[in-house]
């Protein structure tokens, strides 16, 4: 099952956002899910978060579901990416209610 991997990226350094994308991106793929990581969308780093999420939004509607991580109330980005999930009626999952030992629980309930 594909999961979108959302949070804060705006205003963090580069090497900060994409180390934490890529843990979380290794630990969901360790934990049976096939994450899929906006990191990896090639976008350019100055690019304003409105262009980005022209990538972005395409990328999500085709997943079944999303992770939020912790900082996700810090970016509107990450809010509008929840709310296209919402609508959308995906799986949401929470970081900090939704620990990897849980979510590899959830990935073998929904198989």
């Amino acid at each position: 099952m594909k999961i979108y991997i959302a949070g804060k990226i705006s205003g963090l350094p580069k090497a900060e956002y994409t180390a934490k994308f890529l843990q979380a991106e290794l630990a969901l793929s360790a934990a049976g899910w096939e994450p899929v990581n906006p990191c990896s969308f090639g976008i350019p780093e100055d690019t304003p978060s409105a262009i980005a999420l022209l990538t972005c939004i395409p990328e999500l509607e085709k997943c079944q579901a999303i992770y939020m991580l912790n900082d996700w109330r810090d970016s509107l980005g990450a809010r509008i990416e929840l709310s296209t999930a919402m609508h959308e009626r995906m799986d949401i999952y929470f970081e900090e209610d939704h620990t990897m030992e849980v979510m590899k629980k959830l990935k073998e309930e929904v198989a």
